[in-house]
């Protein structure tokens, strides 16, 4: 990566300067020559002013084509012909008689020397027919210092990027290879290792740091977390289980009093068990990514109402005081009603679970949401608790003696998730410091209010 990070910008460097010094040398090179001509036209007037003022002997040497302090003496006939010994050397592409015969001056370069080529009308009677025309040259100053000099300067420059871009690729590479050798400790299981870089380090680096420290962190809260819901998990399946395993061993070994007993502790435990297995695979179907929902049409009142008939015969069985309130209006919403459903019999669940002597189910509104409530006078949650609920496996330590997995909440927060509903609780609700109320909060975006 070092590699291709110097290269890359010393190419970058490398196009902009030659980019640069090309454009620099090109308008050198032009304002060079229009310089030159400029001299040359300005020496080739004065030359053709002397001329018309020149004795015989000038034009006798013009004809032959000498050469004149310097300059190329030639003429052209009508026809387009160029006479001279040393002019008519010159190719007649690069000459152009035919424009000199109409009065234009030709320019052209050769060998990094610019020639000028001008025409002028010869005096005397005798050559009236012909043209006399000049030729002057001279080098144009600056190229090959102009080339040597954008060469120098850009291998200065490109040495010197060299140098930068080794500086800065060692500053960035050095914590990349720290960030790539931490994140490999962690993906073999070291959460407990961490990122280091310097003050003076670059600020994305450190924030790639510390997001790769943060996760560390919260893959080693969340393993923390899977080893204790294991263990509790694991407790609970083992009580049942070793009820199961002496009751029967006991009934094999003809070692119980009363074999109707312990055949009722043998199914009660049974029963537990197969109820914390249904929990544990709820939770992981509702957790699976695959996880859907059967959304229909559904009459909200009326699902409320069908569960509070249910537990109230629940709560002739359990003497424990039920209480429903609704509201008259139709509620129509779209959903899984046995999702929905399944939240608030979980809320009831617990609260004839843990319940003193009264459990309450309500529906009212506020603002924005129509709230399922669900209360109770028992125990309660204690403050501290609060992160736990409808986020983790909890069990509250006040109702550790009642059986249960713990994990009935978490499915709830899953579930209402999933909805698009919300959860929340209070606890405690009453004077005495107990009692715990349950909610679900249903948008009434998602409601047709009749």
């Amino acid at each position: 990566m070092k590699r291709k990070l110097v290269v890359a910008f010393v190419a970058a460097v490398a196009v902009t300067v030659l980019a640069a010094g090309l454009g620099v040398l090109l308008v050198t090179n032009r304002i060079d020559k229009d310089q030159t001509i400029t001299i040359l036209s300005r020496s080739s007037a004065i030359f053709v002013t002397l001329a018309q003022r020149a004795p015989s002997k000038f034009y006798l040497d013009l004809l032959q084509g000498r050469r004149l302090g310097g300059a190329l003496l030639g003429v052209i006939s009508p026809t387009g012909k160029v006479l001279g010994h040393q002019i008519a050397r010159i190719p007649a592409s690069l000459i152009k008689p035919k424009l000199l015969l109409k009065g234009h001056v030709v320019t052209w370069i050769s060998h990094n020397r610019l020639y000028f080529a001008r025409p002028f009308p010869l005096a005397k009677p005798l050559f009236h027919s012909l043209t006399g025309v000049i030729v002057l040259a001279r080098i144009i100053p600056g190229s090959a210092i102009s080339i040597a000099y954008l060469l120098t300067v850009s291998a200065l420059v490109l040495l010197f990027a060299y140098l930068i871009s080794s500086i800065i690729s060692d500053r960035i590479t050095s914590g990349l290879y720290s960030l790539i050798e931490v994140t490999k400790r962690i993906a073999k299981g070291d959460l407990g290792a961490k990122v280091t870089l310097g003050e003076d380090a670059d600020k994305e680096l450190q924030d790639l740091a510390f997001a790769i420290n943060t996760m560390a962190d919260e893959l080693a809260e969340s393993k923390e977390k899977e080893q204790q819901f294991l263990l509790s998990v694991s407790h609970d399946l083992k009580t049942p289980l070793t009820s199961i395993v002496g009751f029967s061993e006991s009934i094999l070994d003809d070692a119980v009093d009363d074999p109707k007993r312990a055949a009722e502790t043998i199914l009660k435990e049974s029963r537990r068990l197969e109820r914390l297995v249904g929990d544990l695979l709820e939770l992981a179907k509702v957790q699976s990514p695959t996880f859907s929902l059967e959304i229909t049409t559904c009459e909200l009142t009326q699902l409320i109402s069908d569960l509070a008939n249910a537990y109230a015969l629940r709560s002739k069985e359990s003497k424990v005081e039920f209480q429903f309130e609704g509201i008259s209006r139709a509620l129509t919403l779209e959903t899984d009603p046995q999702r929905f459903m399944q939240i608030i019999a979980n809320y009831l669940d617990n609260a004839f679970k843990f319940a003193s002597g009264s459990v309450y189910l309500g529906v009212s509104e506020d603002d924005d949401n129509v709230v399922v409530s669900v209360r109770d006078d028992g125990p309660g949650i204690a403050a501290e608790d609060s992160a736990k609920v409808f986020k983790e496996q909890y069990r509250s330590p006040r109702t550790s003696s009642k059986p249960g997995s713990g994990i009935g909440l978490l499915i709830v927060g899953q579930l209402a998730k999933a909805l698009g509903f919300q959860v929340d609780y209070r606890s405690p609700i009453t004077p005495s410091g107990r009692g715990t109320e349950m909610r679900l909060l249903i948008p009434k975006s998602k409601l047709w209010i009749t």
